[in-house]
């Protein structure tokens, strides 16, 4: 099997992100409110003139007294019988902890970035190569010697840099935890020129990619490592596979594409560290540090474009 392209592997890429947070928490369930002590509770009940003699009025309220408090009049509970708990709301149970979860857990982020890569292309020769023998040739073809003279190249660049892409879903299951997936799209080109001596002729070679890819994420502990101002640093895994991509060789005007096979089992790694710097209500803008290698292989020749 031909190998379309080998080490397709970013060195180093910086990108930067956006988040958008698409939905807050689930609702946290509260927990019922305490029934009100002092009217479901009667504490002291008027004791019965016919069982029970009258009570010394030195240690037992007035039963018209009673009846008062527990109907709801403006007079002071006694705080030997009412302890206060009809005054504690839920929230005031649990300060703050409502608000967090509601903002830490169960929360969908869509994400969209774009960054800058430097890749490694070793099949970059087989261009060069190929330029060398358009020129050669052209010179062989040429109409005088001082035509064949002044035929040159102006050969590829050495390093590639591309400009991908990305959306992606995350979810949160906890606060140092994140899943997530999406799709990168990114397209590269470079230019070669045969130069001659009344004009020239470029020949270009290109990469389209759509990927795929799924992400573990983690929080990186504080007292480990951190940035000053920063949110905290989390570190990522991905995975990434290659449903739709392809090399594409341009000559005189000519195209021809040579397609990647799609491997169901993936096509490389990637890792990443990076850290948010900003919000804004629901959106937060961040920057990530990522190493990938990425290999796309095809079973057709490189005859087909070269």
């Amino acid at each position: 099997m031909e190998r379309r392209r080998r080490g397709i592997a970013p060195i180093v890429a910086v990108a930067a992100a956006l988040s958008l947070s698409a939905a807050h928490a689930l609702p946290v369930a509260e927990e019922p409110a305490k029934p009100d002590t002092v009217s479901a509770a009667p504490a002291v009940q008027a004791p019965d003139s016919a069982s029970a003699p009258a009570p010394d009025s030195s240690s037992v309220q007035a039963p018209d007294t009673l009846s008062a408090a527990t109907a709801g009049t403006p007079s002071k509970p006694d705080s030997a019988a009412v302890p206060g708990d009809s005054a504690l709301s839920p929230a005031d149970a649990a300060p703050g902890k409502s608000a967090a979860n509601l903002d830490t857990l169960h929360r969908f982020d869509v994400t969209l970035g774009a960054g800058v890569f430097f890749l490694d292309f070793g099949d970059r020769r087989r261009f060069n190569d190929q330029l060398n023998a358009y020129a050669s040739e052209a010179k062989k073809s040429a109409a005088t010697r001082a035509d064949s003279q002044a035929i040159s190249t102006v050969r590829f660049q050495n390093a590639d840099l591309s400009f991908p892409v990305r959306l992606g879903l995350r979810w949160n299951p906890l606060e140092w935890l994140s899943l997530g997936g999406g799709a990168e799209w990114t397209w590269h080109e470079q230019d070669a020129l045969l130069l001659r001596r009344n004009g020239y002729t470029s020949f270009k070679y290109g990469m389209q990619t759509w990927a795929l890819f799924a992400e573990l994420s983690v929080a990186v502990p504080k007292e480990f490592l951190t940035i000053d101002g920063g949110d905290g640093l989390r570190l990522a895994v991905r995975r990434y596979w290659l449903p739709a991509s392809y090399l594409v060789a341009e000559w005189d005007g000519r195209s021809r594409r040579l397609w990647a096979d799609a491997d169901p089992a993936g096509a490389g790694w990637g890792l990443l560290l990076g850290s948010e710097f900003a919000r804004t209500g629901p959106f937060r803008a961040g920057f990530a540090l990522q190493w990938r290698s990425i290999e796309a292989k095809s079973g057709q020749s490189w005859r087909k474009i070269l």
